[in-house]
């Protein structure tokens, strides 16, 4: 689909828009950024990968190799977005935050958040103003543990085993009025502002696991079944191949005056 649809786009765009579009290489970047990648791939080679296998066979937290990360800061926190039956529209929040005078109380569920039972708080989108549909959700920052919120069980994944994966479930959960981040109305924004971000990371990852192995591949054993595992989730978190899909076509709308 994306392929034909970027041959209708060479036909249809003028000559002085149409660019050749390539993936630059690392020895492009400057030295700070070589510097980051250098520093972050040693961590990855030397604290992470000796252990990934452990951590994910016993669904193990990282916790030990994440407190030496911490010089970037200790606290670990996640991000609750998804609810149950709404799919990929983060526009449908059924999850409300109802102004209470001093505070806001928060009610709903929220689904498939990663870290929820090692995070130390949570960023929450809840619908402050129902009739003004996606400009009517709001985020707050959520302390955890904190009363009127119980965490769902830990689900059991096929892949990305280190981390934990569950609900969260707001009952008559008060937090302080301060506590809402940025201004009311502003949730669906932050949210999409946070998951175009979020994209270039999750995008790095499948490029980092693709391999091909033959049938060293297909046995527990080795470092290769794990990756395949863990592969299936880049087509889901931080939006779905299908939303990814609709953004670019989106995006190259725009930038060819195709409307």
């Amino acid at each position: 689909m994306l392929i034909t649809f970027s041959k209708v786009i060479n036909v249809l765009a003028p000559a002085s828009l149409r660019q050749t579009r390539s993936i630059a290489s690392l020895s492009a970047l400057s030295d700070t950024y070589q510097m980051l990648y250098k520093t972050c791939r040693d961590f990855a080679e030397g604290e992470l990968k000796p252990n990934a296998a452990k951590y994910d066979r016993e669904h193990l937290y990282p916790g030990d190799a994440i407190k030496k990360m911490g010089e970037l800061g200790d606290t670990v926190g996640c991000f609750a977005l998804s609810e149950p039956g709404n799919g990929s529209d983060a526009g449908a929040a059924s999850t409300t935050a109802k102004d209470g005078g001093d505070k806001w109380i928060l009610n709903g569920t929220k689904c498939w958040i990663t870290n929820g039972y090692e995070s130390k708080g949570t960023v929450v989108f809840a619908t402050t103003d129902k009739s003004l549909k996606h400009k009517g959700i709001s985020a707050f920052i959520v302390p955890k543990p904190i009363k009127g919120l119980e965490l769902g069980k830990k689900e059991d994944k096929l892949g990305i085993r280190g981390s934990s994966t569950c609900s969260l479930i707001f009952e008559d959960c008060e937090v302080p009025k301060e506590n809402i981040l940025g201004q009311p109305g502003l949730g669906f924004k932050i949210a999409m502002m946070t998951l175009d971000a979020g994209r270039i990371g999750i995008a790095s990852q499948a490029l980092g696991i693709a391999q091909i192995l033959g049938g060293m591949g297909y046995v527990s054993d080795m470092p290769a079944e794990r990756h395949y595992r863990d592969a299936r989730i880049t087509e889901i978190y931080e939006g779905t191949s299908e939303i990814q899909r609709l953004v670019i076509a989106g995006q190259l709308i725009k930038e060819y005056g195709l409307n």
